[in-house]
């Protein structure tokens, strides 16, 4: 019988204490985002067509091709210039470098950035030499979920 009262006892001073306390953990902001190169740098509509205009604004011709294409020989994309492609799916893989040999005295890499046009689902990349310690891209990755991404 004192085994039962001194169980009910602990249990109801128990119950007590845990009331007493006030909680103090609440909703936090969410703050999910990280940034960093898994992030998307753009996203288009998955479920429409999607087009892709390339800008040069490089100072050099380049060259580009898609890599998903088979035996597809590399376009040039002249200075200031721009080329339209679409009718390759949502989902694609672009190299796009220097159509000539950089001088080793003066290196540099490319630089891209991207904008949507919402409206008309067209993904345009602009490509500019990188300032010094930038690693440079290469590679324009349109992916199927939207994403857009820059190697």
């Amino acid at each position: 019988m004192l085994i039962r009262t001194l169980g009910s006892t602990l249990l109801v001073v128990t119950l007590q204490s845990v009331a007493v306390f006030p909680t103090v953990a609440e909703t936090p902001p969410a703050q999910t985002y990280q940034p960093g190169f898994w992030q998307p740098v753009a996203r288009f509509n998955p479920k429409q067509k999607v087009t892709l205009k390339l800008v040069n604004q490089s100072g050099v011709v380049l060259n580009y091709d898609n890599t998903d294409s088979e035996f597809s020989d590399p376009k040039d994309l002249g200075i200031d210039k721009t080329d339209t492609l679409s009718d390759f799916g949502n989902s694609a893989y672009f190299m796009i470098y220097p159509a000539t040999v950089i001088d080793p005295d003066q290196p540099f890499n490319l630089k891209f950035s991207a904008k949507v046009d919402e409206a008309n689902n067209l993904v345009t990349v602009t490509i500019t030499k990188g300032d010094r310690g930038f690693m440079g891209n290469r590679t324009v990755n349109l992916q199927k979920t939207g994403a857009v991404y820059f190697y």
